[in-house]
């Protein structure tokens, strides 16, 4: 159950993801190219909410440390501290959004975005432009989105597939224990342990040899 504390934390998470939308969107229609003043709206969409998505990232991290939501007590003993807000869910769609806008909808509305291009260069040295259709245009960045998503599902599939697993070196340290303690005296009101009369060490000897080194490799996949 959302809190008091949890409402006012959603108002200003809306309240600072408006400033964010506000302030990309002067400066998308601030540094557009004039003759894309009417045009590409699609592209610009990507943009604009692609660099919110960035911010709001950033953001989501005080609202998750105000949320809380690993301190022990806001299932039982003390939630008063805890504002109830599902952070889980909410990292979940920003990091399925950041790879969809990375690898998805930024390559295809660039694409699309170029295809006007092939008619300016045509125009440049003395050609017919083509004049591709809208629906040309998508299917041509369509094409082209594959070849991205192809290099992509490669690269990734293949590092995993040769680079997953990992050898760490880790050294482990043996130490002498101490034996024949013949007394070990306590008391209750203190919080004080006197130990005395250490008569012997292990194997008879007087001093701490020096603790065996042992080097060991762990595979953690």
């Amino acid at each position: 159950m959302v809190s008091v504390d949890g409402i006012i934390a959603i108002v200003l998470a809306v309240f600072f993801t408006a400033i964010l939308l506000l302030c990309f969107y002067y400066l998308l229609v601030h540094y557009q190219h004039p003759d894309d003043k009417n045009s590409s709206y699609f592209a610009k969409m990507v943009v604009l909410f692609g660099l919110t998505l960035a911010g709001v990232t950033v953001l989501g991290f005080p609202l998750d440390i105000m949320n809380k939501a690993g301190y022990v007590g806001c299932d039982s003993f003390d939630p008063k501290f805890c504002i109830g807000l599902d952070m889980q869910l909410f990292w979940n769609i920003i990091f399925w959004a950041i790879p969809i806008w990375i690898f998805v909808l930024i390559p295809f509305s660039t694409f699309y975005y170029e295809a006007d291009d092939e008619d300016f260069l045509a125009v440049m040295v003395g050609a017919t432009p083509s004049r591709l259709k809208p629906r040309s245009k998508f299917v041509q960045a369509l094409c082209s989105l594959a070849v991205v998503l192809i290099i992509v599902i490669l690269i990734f599939g293949l590092t995993y597939l040769f680079f997953k697993d990992t050898k760490i070196p880790v050294e482990i340290y043996q130490q002498q224990r101490l034996t024949n303690l013949d007394s070990v005296k306590g008391s209750k009101n203190e919080s004080e342990f006197i130990l005395s009369d250490i008569r012997s060490f292990r194997n008879d000897n007087t001093t701490l040899s020096p603790p065996e080194n042992r080097s060991e490799s762990e595979d953690i996949t």
